[in-house]
């Protein structure tokens, strides 16, 4: 039986379409088709896809359907009719967004979608556990689950092109230099990052430098009031917010940083701080939604936010070189998680059961009576 992926819109850079398309390989070496079928993809990525219609040509393929929110394309699990997947990546809470924006929309009604065909499905892979338990509720009677990590390669991230010219123009400030990877958004909570460093910049080490990576442009009022935020610090001049870069200037970034932290507090997964972890740039997150799962004793997580507090924690990792090692090493220790091999064995695990209906042990059953909690008992 033929395995197909679905998608509303593949992009470039993003973490759902790394997954998708990290997943089109696996499924190529599983037998599969590689393309995707796509409803949009940016130019970069185009031929990775194929339009819709192609599905029509095997109307009894498996599915396996990405979703993230509000989608326009779940018309096509109403007309094949072969089994599917959901391979859920998490929806962002509406309250994130200001009421009556196109994200607050976006992500409210993707909920009360969600929750209308998360019973079509007869299998549910999630970027991680988290998210998958985000689904239990919706579930009308107990389903297999299988959580499948994105695939952060060491090696692929230590080689990935970068701008070197830049790169020694971060390193040669002599600046201990802060980063933090995501889009400025309210639940990545870049507020409390600046807060946190123009007390680090002032109180603990001058000779800093925070920088704040990726895209600026979904969320103009919080991003207006982080610049007002900026503009009042006495550190503004050491804080940068990039905006949108390219893959080898995000690389370039990480290369350069000193320490990752992050204040997010909605994570589906996170795959900075996992490619933070491949560059053994040490990890300091606020333990919250998938986050501490993705970390598993790896990184310094921190349960209550206080910006003293992470300064004192980032001047540590950055100053003690014993501590800096044991979290580097802890950290090490965690990426074998996140490999090819290890989400190949459980793509190849979906594919059977979608093909076969064949239960592997790597399967967990979620959910039973609507509205309450599954056991999570393993298959």
């Amino acid at each position: 039986m033929i395995v197909r992926q679905v998608m509303e819109a593949l992009d470039e850079g993003d973490g759902v379409s790394h997954v998708a398309l990290s997943c089109a390989q696996l499924l190529e070496e599983l037998g599969g088709p590689r393309r995707i079928l796509a409803r949009y993809a940016v130019p970069a990525v185009g031929a990775e896809t194929s339009p819709y219609h192609e599905a029509f040509a095997t109307p009894g393929a498996a599915l396996i359907f990405h979703y993230w929110g509000y989608n326009w394309s779940t018309w096509l699990l109403q007309l094949l009719g072969g089994p599917k997947a959901l391979y859920y990546h998490n929806i962002t809470p509406p309250s994130f967004f200001a009421p009556g924006t196109a994200l607050y929309h976006l992500t409210r009604d993707g909920y009360v979608q969600l929750g209308s065909l998360v019973n079509a499905f007869d299998l549910l892979i999630g970027d991680s556990r988290y998210n998958l338990t985000e689904l239990e509720p919706l579930l009308d009677r107990p389903r297999p689950t299988l959580p499948i990590y994105p695939i952060v390669d060491p090696e692929a991230h230590r080689l990935a092109p970068h701008d070197e010219s830049l790169l020694r123009e971060l390193r040669d400030a002599g600046t201990v230099n802060l980063v933090f990877v995501g889009r400025v958004a309210r639940h990545k909570q870049q507020d409390r990052l600046l807060s946190m460093f123009d007390y680090y910049h002032q109180q603990v080490n001058p000779r800093s430098h925070l920088w704040l990576v990726g895209n600026d442009s979904g969320d103009p009022e919080y991003r207006d009031a982080i610049g007002r935020l900026h503009d009042r610090l006495p550190s503004r001049r050491s804080i940068t917010l990039t905006g949108k870069v390219s893959e080898r200037a995000l690389h370039t970034y990480l290369r350069a940083a000193d320490v990752f932290v992050s204040a997010s507090v909605h994570e589906g997964f996170g795959i900075p701080i996992a490619q933070a972890m491949a560059l053994d740039i040490p990890v300091i997150a606020y333990a919250a939604a998938a986050v501490p799962e993705v970390l598993e004793g790896a990184g310094l997580l921190v349960h209550s936010w206080d910006p003293a507090h992470v300064a004192e924690l980032v001047h540590a990792v950055v100053t003690d070189d014993d501590l800096r090692r044991r979290v580097v090493t802890r950290q090490r220790l965690r990426l074998p998680s996140f490999s090819a091999e290890a989400a190949g064995t459980r793509l190849a695990a979906a594919v059977d059961y979608l093909r076969e209906g064949r239960p592997s042990r790597l399967l967990e059953w979620r959910g039973g009576v609507r509205g309450g909690r599954g056991t999570g008992a393993r298959a």
